[in-house]
């Protein structure tokens, strides 16, 4: 199973390189819990929609992931692979962020347990997940020299046996636990997104959200998918913290520093509560002296005059 990647220019460069090198690797090296490997998809694409198009047309029952050039982590493609195979098991969503910003972090909801009991044995079946590597012979010597491990650290101990064992999961899965999927209703841009293969016909106008209901935006595309994700016409995962995010030194404007914050402000109404009765003491002073300033200009306007 493979993940097309398309990396989205955007008029700067200089992490193109860097980010094919990350992809690449696991074209020649599979992970060590999983057999997803990512194809990068080797073309210019200037926008998302025309990498959605191409998706479209070569890559129709693909989930794909579309990345811009200003994107860096500090992780690795095979943490990566891990986290696609989980949100591919978890089904219920369009759009997986695999970099968010300003979100409603009140809002997440998390997915799934985080504790070592969710790495059994059984977590790893054939039905469940039947990519996973599991032959009898384990990882060869060969192989394993391939793996970014050491021949020491992964033949020796890690992927010495056929099956994972609760202490090698724990090892290699739940470390890695510390990045999660959760459930958000508000999230925001394009920087790196993961797109299930209904969505991409979705998003395209060729297939309905609802009924007679059809995606349509005449504004920024990430504008839009954050108000069908809000109005729920949309339903959306992301990883905290984001796997991917914006490199602050390819900064443009004040605006792009935005983008390193994951989590948006929440407004504090119940402080406001204790102003409104002072509020309204100062409105009725403020007219019980317009009132008498009347009254009092009224005698002296009739004094004068009469």
């Amino acid at each position: 199973m493979f993940v097309p990647v398309y990396i989205i220019r955007t008029g700067i460069c200089i992490n193109i390189n860097a980010l094919k090198n990350f992809f690449k690797f696991s074209d020649k090296n599979r992970s060590p819990c999983e057999t997803l490997t990512f194809k990068l998809i080797d073309k210019e694409f200037f926008t998302t929609i025309c990498a959605l198009k191409h998706a479209h047309k070569h890559f129709p029952k693909h989930y794909i992931i579309t990345i811009e050039d200003t994107s860096i982590t500090s992780s690795n493609a095979d943490i990566l692979a891990q986290l696609i195979c989980k949100a591919i098991k978890i089904k219920t969503w369009n759009i997986a962020y695999l970099a968010n910003w300003l979100d409603r972090c009140d809002l997440y909801q998390t997915l799934s347990p985080r504790n070592n009991s969710e790495c059994s044995n059984s977590k790893y079946t054939n039905s469940e997940c039947s990519n996973l590597k599991s032959s009898n012979s384990g990882y060869s010597n060969s192989e394993c020299s391939n793996l970014k491990s050491s021949n020491s650290e992964c033949c020796n101990s890690k992927y010495s046996n056929s099956e994972y064992s609760n202490s090698e999961c724990s090892n290699s899965e739940c470390s890695n636990n510390l990045i999660h999927w959760v459930k958000t209703y508000s999230p925001n841009g394009t920087q790196s997104l993961l797109w299930s293969p209904k969505t991409v016909k979705i998003i395209l106008g060729l297939f309905p959200i609802r009924c007679n209901i059809y995606f349509d935006y005449k504004i920024p595309l990430a504008l839009a998918l954050n108000q069908y994700i809000n109005n729920g016409y949309l339903k959306a995962i992301t990883t905290t913290p984001p796997f991917f995010t914006f490199d602050p030194t390819l900064a443009t404007n004040i605006n792009d520093f935005n983008k390193l914050t994951e989590c948006s402000l929440i407004n504090n109404t119940v402080n406001e509560e204790p102003n409104r009765p002072i509020s309204l003491v100062i409105f009725i002073m403020v007219v019980t002296l317009i009132i008498s300033l009347g009254w009092i200009a009224y005698v002296f306007w009739g004094k004068y005059y009469s």
